[in-house]
């Protein structure tokens, strides 16, 4: 079951390392990295046609670094709809 979350991000275990992110803290970046990078492989491996492991890998890396030089730019409506979807995985995972 999903659990709802709330606009404040209270619900969501990684709302306080989406926080530091966008605060710039590697730290909860490794953190968030650690904790998703096989489910988003797995996601990304189930859509790639090629089943070439090295080209997901690589498309994974590319996606979660993405998180990275783009989190000042992570408004509080992105940050809602990432939460959401860590939850999701949570979830899943």
């Amino acid at each position: 079951m999903i659990k709802k979350i709330r606009k404040d991000g209270s619900g969501n275990p990684d709302a306080p390392l989406i926080k530091r992110l966008k605060e710039g803290d590697r730290i909860a970046y490794t953190r968030l990295l650690s904790k998703y990078y096989d489910m988003v492989f797995l996601i990304l491996s189930a859509l790639d046609e090629s089943g070439d492991e090295e080209r997901i890998r690589e498309k994974t890396s590319g996606v979660l670094f993405s998180i990275w030089t783009n989190r000042e730019s992570i408004s509080e409506e992105h940050s809602q709809k990432i939460e959401e979807k860590f939850d999701l995985m949570n979830s899943v995972h």
